[in-house]
């Protein structure tokens, strides 16, 4: 049994410390919600820069080959890359050209066209209607969509306090835990708060839980050691994020603080006032 140790708790980096909210104002209601269908915008932007670029390209390659070979047909650059796009779904305004080199055309450009359109549209059909199959990778989209946010780390009992009071308080974050099988893990999922899966101590874990544009690290698993040096590595990727250390040894705690390394302060007010422990 803990002693009065569990409620020991730390702020890093308090030149940035803001007051006692951990955020700024909360987003509108339902903002959390519209994150899942802005997640899938980055496939389908990268599905039509795909497209795009195959019509342009294929295009221009066609009009410049048909020059040289002294066709009649296309007469512009424009009417080459129309032309270029009635390819793909097979219903071209050109005749069909005597030179080889050209013919590949009719047959190369719907086959890559439509794989390109097929595949993004496959993308964005897994991320919308199966995220169960793409639970890590849905996960990260989700995440990719936050800015000023809190990353909470570790989703124990402790961890599910502070993210039910973030919950309550309709402040953005996004939940990491190493755990898979971690309990209280479903009841964040049903809050539409994205749970990156890793171990936090890994850079790229961090990344992906949008360390660089957050504003707030809360550390709260039960390792005082760890959560030490998660805090480091969190200062590495984002120097001026503003870094809460849960530790549990009282005296642990008292020590960092006399120390007077790394800037580390007595978090006031608590963070038990908030998550009403």
């Amino acid at each position: 049994m803990r002693g009065p140790g569990v409620r020991a708790s730390l702020c890093y980096n308090a030149a940035h410390a803001r007051p006692p909210s951990l955020a700024p104002p909360a987003p509108p209601p339902g903002t959390r919600g519209t994150r899942y269908a802005h997640s899938a915008a980055p496939v389908l932007r990268g599905a039509l820069i795909a497209f795009s670029l195959t019509v342009l390209v294929g295009g221009g390659l066609y009009f410049v080959l048909a020059r040289f070979a002294g066709a009649s047909e296309p007469d512009s650059l424009a009417e080459s890359l129309y032309g270029a796009l009635t390819m793909i779904f097979l219903q071209t305004n050109f005749d069909f050209p005597s030179e080889w080199f050209l013919q590949i055309f009719f047959f190369v450009m719907p086959v890559l066209g439509l794989f390109i359109l097929g595949q993004g549209i496959a993308d964005i059909g897994a991320l919308l209607f199966n995220r169960q199959a793409r639970g890590e990778a849905w996960q990260v989209a989700v995440a990719g969509t936050y800015s000023n946010h809190i990353v909470l780390v570790g989703l124990g009992h402790l961890g599910f306090r502070i993210a039910r009071a973030l919950n309550d308080l309709d402040e953005p974050f996004v939940c990491v835990e190493q755990n898979p099988e971690a309990e209280l893990m479903s009841a964040v999922r049903d809050w539409h708060v994205p749970i990156i899966q890793g171990d936090a101590l890994k850079h790229d874990v961090l990344r992906k839980a949008g360390l660089e544009r957050a504003h707030t690290i809360v550390l709260a698993t039960s390792d005082d050691i760890i959560n030490l040096q998660i805090a480091i590595r969190a200062r590495a990727i984002n120097p001026r994020v503003r870094t809460i250390v849960r530790l549990f040894d009282d005296d642990f705690a008292r020590e960092l603080v006399l120390a007077g390394r790394a800037g580390l302060r007595p978090l006031r007010p608590p963070i038990s006032k908030w998550c009403n422990w």
